[in-house]
């Protein structure tokens, strides 16, 4: 047999093969989703932290000036709605990774392992995702912000 010949049979046998079903056959439920999410928050925290590390770095190559006080007046200058929409986009993928990984460690420890147990676990997860996020995404925190002014008029 020519390694043609050998092509076209193994090309041939191969349509014939059942195909594994995958995730088609599932049930998909929120505690499926929530395994996922995890893994993409993570992804988005990690890509975050080291894309901004980079332009941290990189910054005084390419004249850009990234430090806390011009970052801090740009955000400052934003409209009341969009530093909300930011915090909130920034606090929750942080939260449910936190809180996740809190479900992980007590399912570590041998407790909430049954499925009900687990679909709870999954969705008090997901309420107190949305509860912090909301709450860090709407404080003022002005009790403990200090403008770049009153530095300036104490020195």
């Amino acid at each position: 047999m020519t390694p043609q010949e050998a092509q076209t049979r193994l090309a041939v046998q191969r349509t014939k093969r059942p195909v594994s079903p995958h995730l088609t056959i599932y049930k998909w439920r929120y505690t499926s989703l929530a395994s996922i999410l995890n893994r993409i928050t993570g992804g988005i925290l990690s890509g975050g932290l080291y894309g901004f590390a980079l332009v941290y770095l990189i910054s005084p190559m390419i004249d850009l000036d990234v430090n806390s006080t011009v970052m801090a007046e740009a955000f400052g200058s934003l409209p009341p709605g969009t530093k909300v929409a930011i915090k909130f986009s920034v606090a929750l993928p942080f939260a449910y990774h936190c809180f996740n990984g809190a479900k992980h460690l007590i399912w570590d420890r041998g407790y909430l392992l049954r499925n009900k147990q687990s679909q709870y676990a999954a969705w008090a997860v997901a309420a107190a995702t949305l509860g912090t996020s909301l709450g860090l995404a709407l404080w003022k925190g002005e009790s403990i912000s200090v403008s770049t002014q009153e530095i300036e008029s104490a020195q």
